[in-house]
């Protein structure tokens, strides 16, 4: 159960018993007059990037008959998240107008919380591992170890200003509706495994793999912009790697095509967000009141996450039905391939298959808040 969750589960019979418990009084009136407010609570952007390893493209052969490539990744059921902490807020309001049954208020806010960027699907395959290298179903396949990256940690103080029509301000329970803009100021700190990782990665040579027209047993390497071709003795070349590519035996030497990797990256921007908001207050005492209040905010920018400038660090195997003949991934899927550099081992670095399960996460999400307001 997430922070937010445990937060509703406890805060809210507090509240509701609170309201029954405390003797109220009359609320007043607050056109021109200033209020301060605090609210503590939790926020839950609730987004997320959930795994393609578990991807599968069925083919429909000319006999009628099926056949299924399944993504040579093993399934990963834990998405990469953006997990907020406590959120805490300071606001102050000021009554401007007011009619039989309720009031406008402009208000301006900064608040703060803590969130932390998880479980970044990474996948590997090594060339010097060869119990990598495994039959399934008569076709050779690499044998990928799936790790769950903690990609960081990003300190949010969103800054917001809004408008707020406040119901029956006479009245001991007083409903409100608003809606206003703001700003997140963000700053990120990479986690140590994720600098490990990426700095690994950046001093890296890496191609794409590509499907060989006809063929689902074998695949190549694509030649993009800005590759070169680089040619390696092919003693070096293990043999089950080999096996994936369609490399004579009798060569000499196995050229390969890559470029040098861009370090992975998390870019967490600021952003400007709008947000729609809506609570109720219990006057308990004398210019004072308890209120629960929810948010709902949409960013303006996104979390990305990427490695070599991709969201996807090699690509899944698609979801679907496809005819014989349209080779939507070989056997062996689609990883990228580092020829050179990669994880470093007690061996050294580790060239070898790999993914990055990278996307997008919103800043935006619920807030869920309890308070204090005092009328000046």
């Amino acid at each position: 159960m997430n922070l937010l969750a445990r937060l509703a589960r406890w805060t809210v019979p507090t509240l509701v018993a609170l309201v029954l418990v405390v003797p109220g009084v009359i609320a007043e009136e607050v056109k021109g007059k200033w209020r301060i407010e605090i609210h503590a609570g939790a926020a839950d952007p609730g987004d997320e990037i959930q795994s393609d390893a578990d991807n599968q493209a069925a083919i429909l052969r000319s006999d009628g008959s099926f056949d299924s490539i399944n993504d040579p990744r093993f399934t990963n059921t834990k998405p990469a998240r953006l997990d907020a902490d406590s959120f805490v807020e300071l606001r102050a309001s000021y009554g401007i107008h007011s009619w039989k049954n309720g009031e406008i208020i402009l208000d301006i806010g900064i608040g703060h919380y803590d969130a932390t960027i998880e479980d970044i699907e990474f996948a590997f395959a090594l060339d010097r591992d060869p119990a990598q290298n495994v039959q399934l179903s008569s076709r050779k396949v690499p044998l990928f170890t799936t790790e769950l990256i903690d990609g960081g940690t990003l300190k949010m103080i969103p800054v917001s200003a809004s408008v707020v029509a406040r119901y029956r301000p006479t009245k001991r329970f007083n409903p409100y509706v608003g809606a206003g803009i703001g700003y997140f100021f963000n700053e990120f700190n990479e986690s140590d495994e994720w600098r490990t990782l990426a700095d690994a990665l950046d001093k890296s040579v890496v191609g794409y793999m590509g499907v060989v027209p006809g063929n689902l047993a074998f695949r190549e390497l694509v030649v993009e912009p800005g590759d070169s071709t680089l040619g390696f003795p092919i003693t070096t070349i293990p043999t089950w790697v080999r096996d994936l590519y369609d490399i004579p035996f009798q060569s000499t030497t196995a050229f390969i095509t890559g470029h040098d990797m861009q370090r992975p990256r998390i870019d967490a921007p600021d952003s400007a967000f709008f947000e729609v908001r809506g609570g109720a207050e219990w006057q308990w005492r004398a210019n004072a009141a308890i209120f629960g209040e929810m948010r709902f905010s949409w960013a303006s920018e996104e979390i990305k996450i990427t490695a070599d400038g991709r969201e996807k660090f090699g690509t899944p195997v698609p979801n679907g039905l496809f005819n014989e003949g349209e080779e939507p991934a070989p056997f062996a899927g689609l990883p990228a391939y580092i020829s050179s550099g990669g994880i470093v081992t007690g061996q050294g670095p580790q060239p070898g298959f790999y993914y990055l399960n990278g996307g997008v996460l919103d800043f935006g999400g619920f807030t869920f808040t309890i308070g204090l307001r005092f009328t000046m």
